[in-house]
């Protein structure tokens, strides 16, 4: 078995904000997808379907929407498993992981046989199926079992990747921008998705971000694959066991250093492993937490004219295009003359309304395991259209006749 390895990688970047033209129409920003709320299988299919140990157990993947829970679902799935014809006692049963369901055996499988699956899965109950998902979905396939049991799992080694990844902050004190761009922040009633910060022209990044850990996980192991793919996974952080998962690479964050374990288990007989604890992120502890960004190069790259930081207009919601000052600040004078203000900006080319992703790096939105959205802009509540460019950009949109285009006023 290999030995358990350690890299480290660390990413400090100013992370563009680009903005697009205008807040869109509430109906076609948060419009309502019907198949999110549909309780709705749009598929299902086999996961191991190549030599199943005989005391194995077969595994059904299902993509769902809706809220009906696994164990109802399972009344809707007509399922027959045969060999030679003849039918084979089994049942089905939920598992750990949302929508993988469980045909189990009544008695261990002959080896070296091959089996017969057919079915239907019955949407027909939920009124919105005609939209989202044929009716009756179909189930048909063959599986062979092994020669021998699974066998059994060892306390593995774990390879770790770990990445210093800065989050930047998204508030309209945290950004410095350029050609009359002048943030401000409106509501978008989509989901859980609160308030947000946008612009109608030119570049904003932002000056202050968090430093947060990332830990990519890999775990070593001699197992046969027909058993292998029998196994679950499951991080803990610092104690904090994460979701249940199937994925080989496994991700765990922190705010500051933290020590994972992870969990394997084999879903057929229930016989569970952990891994030894390893501890992460000690040699980068400074660069986690909140941090400053240097922002220069970026706005050096972006903007066609000098930046700026500006106050707050009295509501506190927007900047105020007539109390700016030059970003980087000028270092002070010397002796009794006044600081003279940095350069008017002559304003650079509008933008043309087009989102950009400048820079792909940032928190994870998977697992993820799940997923989810478990970083940032990515998932306003899953029923909405208006995405996000990824997990550290803000959905930089501004409002409709809220911004005027005009030069900052530089003191």
């Amino acid at each position: 078995m290999a030995s358990p390895s350690t890299t480290l990688k660390t990413l400090s970047l100013a992370v563009p904000l680009a903005g697009v033209a205008a807040i869109p129409d509430q109906a076609d920003a948060c419009s309502v997808d019907i198949c999110y709320y549909a309780d709705i299988w749009t598929a299902i299919g086999p996961v191991n379907v190549a030599a199943i140990p005989i005391d194995g157990v077969l595994l059904l993947q299902g993509t769902a929407t809706g809220s009906l829970p696994d164990p109802e679902w399972i009344t809707k799935i007509n399922l027959t498993v045969t060999r030679d014809g003849q039918p084979v006692d089994g049942a089905l049963e939920t598992s750990s992981m949302v929508n993988l369901l469980i045909w189990r055996p009544a008695a261990p499988l002959d080896p070296g046989a091959n089996f017969k699956v057919t079915g239907t899965l019955d949407n027909t109950a939920s009124p919105e199926y005609y939209d989202c998902a044929p009716g009756i979905l179909t189930i048909d396939f063959d599986f062979t079992s092994d020669m021998v049991p699974a066998a059994l799992l060892a306390a593995s080694g774990v390879n770790a990747t770990e990445q210093v990844i800065i989050n930047p902050d998204r508030g309209l004190d945290d950004l410095a921008c350029c050609d009359q761009a002048f943030p401000s922040e409106y509501y978008l009633d989509c989901g859980d998705s609160g308030n947000d910060v946008g612009w109608s022209a030119g570049f904003c990044t932002s000056l202050r971000g968090d430093g947060v850990l990332q830990v990519q996980l890999t775990v070593d192991h001699d197992l046969p694959e027909s058993t292998y793919a029998l196994v679950t996974r499951q991080v803990v952080t610092d104690g904090e066991p994460g979701p249940v998962t199937r994925e080989d690479t496994l991700t765990a964050h922190g705010g500051q250093p933290i020590c994972t374990e992870v969990i394997l288990r084999n879903l057929a007989t229930g016989e569970t492993v952990t891994t030894p604890k390893q501890c992460h992120g000690d040699a980068v502890a400074a660069q986690l937490g909140p941090q400053n960004i240097d922002a220069s190069g970026t706005l050096g790259e972006k903007c066609s004219s000098a930046a700026y930081v500006c106050e707050l207009t009295m509501q506190g919601d927007r900047w105020d295009p007539d109390n700016c000052t030059p970003w980087p600040p000028e270092q002070p004078t010397t002796g009794d003359t006044e600081p003279t203000g940095g350069p008017e900006t002559t304003g650079g080319p509008e933008t043309t309304g087009k989102t950009t992703d400048d820079d792909d790096t940032g928190s994870d939105a998977s697992d993820s395991s799940d997923t989810a959205d478990q970083d940032g802009l990515g998932d306003r509540g899953c029923s909405c259209n208006g995405g996000a460019p990824d997990g550290l950009g803000l959905l930089a949109i501004a409002g409709l006749g809220l911004l005027r285009r005009r030069r900052p006023t530089i003191r």
